[in-house]
């Protein structure tokens, strides 16, 4: 359940934060698991579908969060102008059952001309990695490095999404525990935050806080909240459900 959570906050957090050379910015990748069809078929379709998929994907990474909802809508045949390249990273094939992962990369100026003419501002710059803390508060009790703590566990278990923002998790190892403690007090402590920081090479913290509590009718409820610190201003992202 945990995970499901840490997966959506890293996608709200990523958009607010907005950030490799142009032609490592504008490509997409696309993972393809399709079931009951020759294994031939479904490269050649994964392969004519890709272009369209990573292009969304694609300016949906590169618009500025403000502007999201303002994304052209773009067919197949817009897709297949842009694309410089399809390419296969990795494939299997197992009796009907066909799962690959493929990359299309993307003419940068055509993408930036799509973009612009649809009013969307967009960031192509990379900025430095995100550090994110995750600490779990269940009762009175707070863990960082302490187990359990299912929160950093949903977070270690979640690839890098690429794009602007590299995301960074901590390895929980001693010279973690010795740069910042696992207490509430020390994670509130500016300094220390900026010491990790630096250490991992990232330009900001997230302190990524999901506090488990109960409803009025005795149902559980995870609430997540995300405070910045670094080279950005301070923000927070509140999270919800049930």
């Amino acid at each position: 359940m945990l995970r499901g959570f840490a997966v959506r906050f890293v996608a709200v957090t990523l958009l607010a934060i907005g950030g490799a050379s142009a032609q490592d910015v504008y490509r997409g990748d696309v993972s393809v698991d399709v079931s009951g069809k020759p294994a031939a078929q479904a490269r050649a379709e994964a392969m004519a579908a890709a272009p369209l998929q990573a292009l969304n994907d694609l300016m949906r990474r590169l618009a500025l969060g403000a502007d999201q909802e303002r994304l052209p809508q773009v067919d197949a045949e817009t897709a297949d102008r842009l694309a410089v390249s399809v390419e296969i990273l990795n494939e299997r094939a197992q009796g009907q059952r066909y799962v690959a992962t493929l990359r299309a990369r993307f003419d940068p100026e055509g993408v930036r001309r799509l973009l612009r003419g649809a009013g969307v501002g967009f960031a192509e710059t990379a900025s430095k990695p995100v550090l994110a803390l995750p600490v779990f508060q269940a009762g009175e009790g707070v863990k960082l490095w302490d187990q359990p703590n299912p929160w950093l566990r949903a977070w270690s278990q979640i690839a890098d999404p690429g794009g602007l923002v590299p995301l960074l998790t901590p390895l929980a190892d001693l010279e973690d525990v010795a740069d910042i403690g696992g207490d509430a007090g020390v994670i509130d402590n500016e300094s220390r935050l900026l010491r990790i920081a630096e250490r991992y090479g990232a330009g900001d913290v997230v302190i990524a806080r999901a506090t488990l509590r109960s409803t009025d009718d005795g149902r559980p409820l995870i609430q997540v909240r995300a405070d910045r610190v670094g080279d950005h201003p301070a923000a927070g992202v509140h999270v919800k459900d049930y």
